[in-house]
């Protein structure tokens, strides 16, 4: 296994002690990388990110948090 670096730790450990956060915000960090990756038109549903697509097709994406994993 890769040894981490100090900088990965301390990024690791970050994130582990990171404070809760809502499906919508979840949903706000991820629409930037989904549009920089697709064409298409987003709209935001509750707790969903809708894409329309120029071919006329589109698709949700939903979120939502699970206590079980």
């Amino acid at each position: 296994m890769k040894r981490l670096s100090k900088e990965e730790k301390m990024a690791l450990k970050a994130a582990a002690n990171e404070a809760p956060f809502s499906a919508k915000s979840l949903l706000a960090e991820i629409t930037p990388l989904i549009k920089s990756y697709f064409i298409g038109t987003p709209i935001y549903e509750h707790n969903a990110l809708k894409l329309v697509f120029l071919n006329g097709q589109a698709f949700r994406i939903s979120v939502k948090e699970v206590t079980e994993y």
